[in-house]
């Protein structure tokens, strides 16, 4: 099991666009309670959708080059658990082939040789 560290600082855009960075970090995978107290505690209601995500960080920073501002939390958040549960030479692999094909669904078709 790996631990990435992976974190995402999750800012209020209604905020934003009114001057003021209202925001905070949340380390992924959370639960959807960590995830809904974050968004009270930056002022996001339930049902808003005026939110982004300003940084990322992660001990493999490869792993979240191309994600976007507006890339959906849940699903960060289901990507970085089951890359957790990923055995040595299958992190090494996801890491070898993460941003070099359009479809991670068949991984098997790959080997990867650490020279």
């Amino acid at each position: 099991m790996k631990n990435l560290n992976f974190k995402i600082y999750i800012t209020n855009l209604h905020e934003y666009n009114n001057g003021k960075l209202v925001g905070e970090w949340l380390t992924l995978p959370a639960t959807t309670e960590e995830i809904q107290e974050v968004f009270n505690n930056i002022g996001i209601g339930e049902d808003s959708e005026e939110i982004f995500i300003s940084d990322y960080d992660c001990n493999h920073p490869e792993i979240f080059e191309g994600f976007s501002e507006y890339e959906n939390i849940y699903t960060l958040d289901e990507l970085v658990e089951e890359v957790e549960k990923l055995s040595e030479y299958d992190f090494n692999k996801f890491l070898a082939i993460w941003n070099k094909v359009d479809n991670l669904q068949n991984t098997d078709i790959y080997t990867v040789y650490k020279e």
